[in-house]
């Protein structure tokens, strides 16, 4: 209770400093923003690949902190507005959409179902995200109304089954993903996502995600925003029963210029209905809601090359069947914040504050020893 009393106290604060930044943007700011679909931002183009035509520029992504230092990834966006292309490689597989996403299963199954609900393995359920080793290469292409997007990833490990005394196996994971981006109006775009991962003596996973958005790119005081996706994933391991879920989540709200267009807020409340079978956790299917959903961020030009961001997301979750009789609910709050430095509208560094910073503080006022920021990412835009 202490620690969400913190971190609203900030929230607020961010907002009462409070010009959105220009359309190319980063994935750290969009780490900072929580994702939320108010905002235009680079990591768009992962939704709907035919706005790779609005961003020209070499991308750089690190995380700061050792334990997630295989997620360094690194791209190119070239061509015009009416031809683009892209290049990304070791970004891992990710929407958007599902970032920091509450997994309305119980608590013993969720970290199952954040799992199994990404044909790579992603835990989407917490503020930090595991994502596996291996080549990842995004391919996308774009002419502003059609969007087309490969992306292909494999890894390889070496294991001992437990009590065997054979030398290690090897097991090799491939997954690929096809991605189709349609402009349907002015204002609203779909995405729809295929992707298949194989690991050898393991499992078979077939992921389609699907996902539109209405958000208006006119200028003016209040904008509204609207969002809706389905996800649906089977993941069928080589011995025992078979995983899948289905969930479709729903948001809409509205964005703010506020202050002369220095200050952008952008409101979203939503709900998102989730239908789970875990094994071998729960051999039940689970189903679960997720309201409300609510999501605010904000954005401030402070000065013509410092931008201050914040942003919180919380979620409440009522599990209505498969737990046993019972009805277990679990509850999110997830916090960021952040920076971004514009260097002559052509370089920018973008950081995402680490959250320990807030809640324990640094470690010479007898906190943890957090750093000062979670990532960063470089852009050079041309």
């Amino acid at each position: 209770m202490r620690n969400m009393v913190k971190v609203l106290t900030v929230v607020m604060f961010m907002a009462a400093l409070g010009a959105t930044m220009p359309a190319q943007a980063s994935e750290t700011r969009a780490d900072s923003l929580l994702y939320n679909q108010g905002f235009e931002d680079d990591t768009d183009v992962f939704l709907f690949p035919e706005l790779v035509t609005k961003y020209r520029g070499l991308y750089f992504y690190t995380p700061v902190r050792k334990a997630f230092k295989d997620d360094i990834y690194g791209g190119v966006i070239f061509g015009n507005d009416h031809n683009s292309f892209a290049v990304f490689v070791h970004r891992p597989y990710s929407l958007p959409l599902s970032r920091y996403r509450l997994i309305g299963a119980n608590s013993a199954s969720a970290a199952g179902a954040a799992n199994i609900l990404s044909a790579w393995g992603l835990n989407e359920n917490s503020a930090s995200n595991a994502y596996p080793q291996g080549q990842i290469l995004d391919f996308m292409w774009g002419t502003g109304k059609f969007g087309l997007g490969f992306r292909f990833g494999a890894t390889s490990a070496s294991h001992t089954d437990v009590g065997m005394t054979d030398k290690p196996l090897k097991t090799t994971t491939v997954g690929f993903g096809l991605d189709l981006g349609f402009r349907l109006s002015q204002n609203a775009h779909l995405g729809v996502d295929a992707t298949y991962r194989y690991a050898s003596n393991q499992f078979n996973a077939v992921g389609i995600n699907a996902t539109t958005r209405y958000l208006s790119h006119a200028d003016k005081l209040y904008t509204p925003v609207y969002v809706a996706g389905l996800n649906f994933l089977l993941y069928a391991p080589n011995a025992g029963s078979n995983s899948w879920g289905l969930m479709v989540p729903f948001k809409g709200g509205f964005r703010l210029n506020l202050l002369q267009k220095k200050l952008v807020v952008s409101t979203l409340l939503g709900l998102d209905i989730q239908v789970l079978k875990i094994a071998p956790v729960n051999t039940n299917t689970q189903f679960a809601l997720v309201v409300p959903t609510a999501e605010i961020a904000a954005e401030y030009n402070v000065l013509s090359w410092l931008y201050l961001r914040s942003s919180i997301k919380g979620g409440y979750a009522i599990q209505f069947s498969g737990g046993n009789g019972s009805h277990p609910s679990r509850n999110q709050l997830a916090f960021n914040t952040g920076v971004g430095f514009n260097i002559h509208d052509t370089f920018f560094i973008d950081g995402a504050i680490s959250y320990a910073l807030w809640t324990t503080g640094p470690a010479i006022i007898g906190g943890g020893k957090p750093g000062l920021f979670g990532n960063v990412s470089l852009s050079y835009r041309f």
